[in-house]
């Protein structure tokens, strides 16, 4: 039975019961040795250690259905939990009967009794359990099961525990078994884990990380001691668990282990780490400590300016901006970034105040700082950073504006678009650009709907420009005719600024409504080169869907520049796959013209089919510094990675 990881008391009920054929189970209130908890019960006035407690009797037949709702009838969890477990015996030891078990039991315990369950059978039978624990429905049930498994198996024999890994084939749930076994040998029985990583396999201990952790927990000054038996792979995580205890036990010891490293990656790594540690020991003593380094260390440093954003921000800010405004000394260093990062998410008063100080240094160093805290702010809590922004309109530079405007737009749609008039008017086109920019992502109807409030304006065309650009390139334009219609009624300055980006989106669903869209499309005299882009665009498209047509659309545009870059985008596309129709490079408009735009295939072709590209180059390019361009090109694609082949798109 399960006598040998839990006492529970298992037995059959006679006299009366039995004349009437019902077998009772009778369970005892205890808890299994699974959670690791102590158990008592009653003997009379005593409590006693492990025996078992008043009990409950369960019928056990004959039918099922019967045993198992009657742990309906049990009030307290524990003995709920106890006999669920007991009835493993009696339904099954698999999958099935261990459903059918937890089915009867509340829903919030069923998965956490599956897991019991199947560690329970290890006890026993530990390659049934790994199997059925690997059976579970998806890969997080699974690593939890395997977790279970593996402490129960370490608690009896660790070592032999390490062998059942190899019956797991996953990698990383293999992994999660041999790190459990190894942690909880590491708690239970330090010396005994120590002396096994000594001569373990790189394979058994690569992710020994939280065992190294148990083992410092208790034996710190040990675990640094041997760090010379440890093998390589391991060393770094033992040394760093190890120091993470020893700075806060004794810091002395951790400290003149770190300055007698030798200088490089992990010494920084180990800087970065203890620093830390020891700031959430001791924050005044490991800023002085990183402070005062006779070999500085900007990882020391960033590690106790973690801590102390995390803990103290207004406090963190001022040491910051201190350390900015002096420009530099042998412990000034650290990682703004980095640092920044520790300040959000925030609370709203302290992160005003931190805005507050940032904005109010005249520093170009701070500056910066200012602007990506915004950033930081306005991405994790929008409507605070908004608050502030607006109460304090004589503080708001153009990039901080221009984060919460990007920010805003994205979380908060129509709280972005009332304050725009809120706004001076020399960053005003700026907010409105940036958020039609981002409403065009998600809804382009309601970013134009929104910035047709503002027609006659400049900032007009910018929006618009912004929106339309940021839904078709974001593949985010359901109805390109539509939208073609609704710039062909705009004047020649905006829908030149468009015709490019929108030709683009409608070439992807409809490359042959598109390029008669862009042949007919009235541009003016200074505007006429942006038909161009359009073009180029459409053929691009259409030559990825069928070459062929673009082939046959683009030689017959009318000669010149226009056809010269719609030849030049089908080639393009076309060369990707090892193929260039001779045709296409007599019909450019000038020898040159063809040269330039064979040369600028020759990375395609180096990728899709070298030798046809050395005899194009050979045959048609004629100009020593383009051949060698050409060549040079050819070989960068023979010798770079594979990539897909498509339109690079053009906005003007």
């Amino acid at each position: 039975m399960l006598r040998s990881i839990a006492p529970i008391v298992i037995g059959a009920a006679v006299g009366a019961a039995a004349t009437s054929g019902v077998l009772y189970i009778q369970v005892a209130s205890v808890e299994p040795e699974l959670t690791g908890r102590s158990t008592t019960s009653s003997v009379g006035d005593e409590q006693r250690p492990g025996a078992p407690g008043p009990a409950t009797q369960i019928p056990a037949g004959p039918d099922e259905l019967e045993t198992l709702g009657a742990l309906s009838l049990i009030e307290r969890p524990a003995n709920v939990r106890a006999a669920s477990l007991a009835l493993i015996d009696v339904a099954g030891r698999d999958l099935d009967s261990i459903a059918r078990i937890a089915d009867v039991l509340p829903e919030a315990d069923r998965l956490n009794f599956t897991f019991d369950a199947i560690a329970a059978i290890a006890a026993e039978d530990p390659a049934s359990a790994i199997q059925l624990a690997l059976a579970l429905h998806d890969l997080p049930a699974q690593s939890e099961a395997i977790r279970r498994v593996a402490k129960v198996l370490a608690r009896v024999d660790p070592q032999s525990a390490l062998v059942n890994a190899d019956a797991i084939s996953d990698f990383e749930l293999a992994d999660v078994f041999r790190n459990t076994v190894l942690e909880e040998w590491a708690g239970n029985e330090p010396e005994g884990f120590l002396a096994f990583i000594e001569t373990a396999a790189p394979s058994d201990i690569r992710g020994a990380g939280d065992a190294f952790a148990m083992a410092a927990a208790i034996q710190p000054e040990n675990l640094l001691a041997m760090l010379d038996r440890i093998p390589q792979s391991a060393r770094l995580s033992a040394e760093r668990a190890a120091l993470d205890v020893l700075v806060t036990t004794n810091t002395g010891v951790a400290l003149a282990h770190l300055e007698s490293l030798p200088m490089g990656n992990a010494r920084e790594s180990l800087y970065r780490s203890t620093a830390e540690s020891y700031a959430e020991h001791d924050l005044d003593a490991a800023l002085a400590w990183a402070d005062s380094l006779q070999a500085p260390s900007d990882s020391a440093m960033n590690g106790v300016l973690w801590v102390l954003t995390k803990s103290d921000p207004v406090r963190s800010v001022d040491v910051l901006i201190a350390k900015l405004q002096a420009g530099g000394g042998p412990n000034a260093g650290f990682n703004a970034n980095l640092v920044l990062q520790a300040f959000t998410p925030g609370p709203p008063e302290l992160m005003s105040v931190v805005a507050q100080r940032l904005s109010s240094v005249d520093n170009t160093a701070v500056n910066t700082m200012y602007d990506s805290f915004m950033d930081d702010w306005a991405r994790d809590d929008p409507e605070a950073a908004y608050d502030w922004v607006f109460a304090n309109p004589d503080r708001l530079t153009t990039s901080a504006v221009g984060y919460l405007a990007m920010n805003l737009g994205s979380a908060r749609p129509e709280l972005a678009k009332q304050a725009a008039d809120r706004l001076p008017p020399d960053l005003q086109g700026m907010w409105i650009r940036v958020v039609a920019d981002q409403l065009a992502r998600s809804n382009l109807d309601d970013a134009l709907q929104w910035i047709d409030r503002y027609q006659g304006q400049p900032v007009y065309r910018q929006a618009l420009g912004a929106a339309l650009q940021s839904a078709s390139l974001g593949g985010r334009v359901e109805n390109p005719e539509s939208l073609a219609l609704f710039l062909d009624q705009q004047s020649a300055d905006v829908r030149a600024d468009s015709v490019a980006v929108v030709a683009n989106a409608w070439a992807e669903r409809d490359p042959a409504a598109a390029a008669r869209w862009v042949e007919r499309t009235e541009l003016t005299d200074a505007t006429e080169d942006r038909r161009g882009a359009a073009i180029s665009n459409v053929a691009a498209r259409w030559a990825a869907r069928d070459a062929v047509a673009a082939e046959d659309w683009a030689l017959g545009l009318t000669a010149g520049e226009n056809r010269d870059r719609a030849l030049g985008s089908v080639l393009s596309v076309t060369s990707g796959n090892g193929r260039v129709e001779t045709r296409l490079l007599q019909a450019f408009s000038s020898d040159a013209a063809a040269q330039r735009s064979l040369a600028g295939t020759m990375t395609s072709l180096g990728r899709s089919d070298p030798d046809l590209g050395r005899e194009l180059i050979e045959r048609y390019i004629t100009d020593p510094a383009l051949r060698a361009q050409a060549e040079e090109r050819l070989v960068q694609g023979v010798s770079g990675p594979s990539m897909p082949t498509g339109n690079v798109v053009s906005l003007r």
